[in-house]
């Protein structure tokens, strides 16, 4: 409006003839008060690109006229919306229309056209019809206008949401419908799946954007611990019911699927000489490492004699990180509950003992004793034991190897092999020189000197002081002992 309608229009509103209330209809392009709230003719200017909504105030009729174009108003038709540009979506871009007019119906494609064409048609509830609380998602087109109900959400245009590379946007259907394009996919209302970047995301009015998920860059010597959510095939084209769990190996990004979920990132450990691991079995598995198979519950021992490098599986757990017993070439500990290399299992009740040179892991269940130093005997001393229970008295091993190769033998094969039969109580010494290890099934009473008597004689081993300290009901007889000058 120029400033000298205005001017005059001011003039006629201070000399009554006007209300303000139609001056400010006029000033907004609104006709419907002016003269004593009676229409009048407006003459109308739309510039290409605009659209005007007149309404009838007789039937409460609505219609579109779209620019570019010069027309007048009849004497029963005000402005109700408008002069306004018409929506612009450019590339890449997406905007939402609320209550959108309904374009498979006949009549109100007729309509549409009509206006589109210029014709000044009349549009409303008997011409067009809309789909009252349903959504529109509208692309890069030619330029359109709003009809009457229609309405923008967020009254802007917005670009079009790029997935960036290693991001993945999980999605959900809220209704049963077929995808754009040739191949038309049919999804069913709450299937998910994902849409992985790079690229640009074109919403659908019936799909909803849960979460952006980040991919997991896995470096050398890590795995993704995952769970079935439901029945699926995973990538590496293993069927999988829902929740088994398993381990993924592999280098660089990683996106799970919608079917899957992620339990964690496993790191491996790297084993020395120093170090051991402790794990137990949660379920029943093939464990390829030691390529048997273990039952839930079993716990058993990881070194660096496995594998260098211990990356755990789903069906494990690392409940201990252990370090060896050293043993030098003269100490020696005790073993309860030995396990068996071959079987795997304890040997409960069992006692052992090992000498070095030796670096021994202890396993799950067994128990180390301190580390002791061998007895040294020297030509004049000796060392009394009694047996706490019926054996075969073998010299102490030295290797693992040799304990194992021992604790399989026979009686008739530990006799064989130069052993003693020992009773239970009964009572031995064991002279020197030498280092002596006490065996475990024996308990170690004195250790005292040899007396200086005639090499040609039998003499008492121990003195009388060693004797009545422990309380020895008898004496050992001593063979013949010949003293260098």
């Amino acid at each position: 409006m120029d400033s000298d309608t205005r001017k005059v229009l001011q003039s006629l509103s201070e000399a009554g003839v006007m209300r303000r209330d139609d001056l400010d209809g006029v000033a907004h392009g609104d006709s419907s008060t002016v003269g004593q709230g009676r229409p009048m003719h407006t003459r109308i200017q739309l510039p290409p690109l605009h659209f005007v909504h007149l309404q009838n105030v007789n039937t409460l009729l609505r219609r579109t006229v779209v620019g570019p174009r010069t027309f007048t108003t009849t004497c029963d038709e005000v402005v109700c919306f408008g002069p306004t540009r018409m929506v612009i979506v450019p590339p890449d871009f997406f905007c939402v229309v609320k209550d959108p007019v309904d374009t498979g119906d006949a009549t109100t494609r007729k309509e549409v056209d009509r206006v589109f064409n210029g014709e000044a048609g009349r549009t409303g509830s008997a011409a067009v019809k809309l789909k009252h609380g349903d959504l529109e998602i509208r692309f890069h087109r030619d330029p359109f206008p709003l009809f009457p109900g229609e309405s923008l959400a967020g009254g802007a245009v917005f670009p079009l949401p790029f997935v960036p590379e290693n991001v993945a946007l999980h999605l959900r259907a809220m209704y049963d419908f077929a995808e754009e394009g040739e191949d038309g996919r049919k999804r069913c209302a709450g299937e998910e799946w994902l849409v992985r970047g790079p690229c640009l995301y074109r919403p659908h009015r019936w799909v909803k954007a849960l979460v952006a998920h980040q991919a997991k860059v896995l470096r050398p010597g890590q795995a993704v611990h995952l769970q079935a959510v439901r029945d699926l095939v995973d990538s590496q084209g293993v069927p999988r019911v829902a929740g088994e769990e398993w381990m993924y190996r592999g280098e660089g990004a990683f996106i799970p699927d919608v079917s899957q979920r992620v339990v964690g990132v496993r790191d491996s450990v790297v084993l020395s000489d120093r170090l051991g691991l402790w794990v137990r079995a949660e379920r029943a598995f093939y464990d390829e490492v030691f390529g048997k198979s273990r039952v839930a519950g079993e716990e058993w021992l990881v070194t660096a004699a496995d594998t260098p490098a211990f990356l755990p599986v789903a069906e494990v757990t690392v409940f201990a990180r252990v370090q060896p017993v050293t043993l030098k070439a003269d100490e020696y500990c005790t073993i309860t509950n030995p396990r068996d290399s071959e079987t795997g299992t304890l040997l409960y009740g069992r006692v052992v003992v090992r000498r070095g040179i030796a670096n021994l892991f202890p396993s799950p269940g067994e128990e180390f004793s301190r580390v002791r130093k061998a007895i040294v005997l020297d030509h004049t001393t000796a060392v009394a034991l009694i047996a706490t229970q019926t054996f075969v008295d073998l010299p102490a091993p030295v290797s693992r190897e040799e304990w194992e190769n021992q604790s399989r033998w026979t009686d008739e094969e530990k006799v064989a092999a130069n052993g003693v039969r020992r009773k239970a109580g009964e009572r031995w010494l064991v002279y020197g020189p030498r280092e002596f290890v006490p065996p475990p099934q024996a308990e170690f009473t004195v250790m005292s000197a040899l007396l200086p008597v005639d090499p040609l004689q039998k003499s008492f081993f121990f003195t009388r002081m060693a004797t009545k300290k422990n309380n020895l009901a008898h004496a050992v007889y001593q063979k013949p002992i010949i003293q260098k000058v």
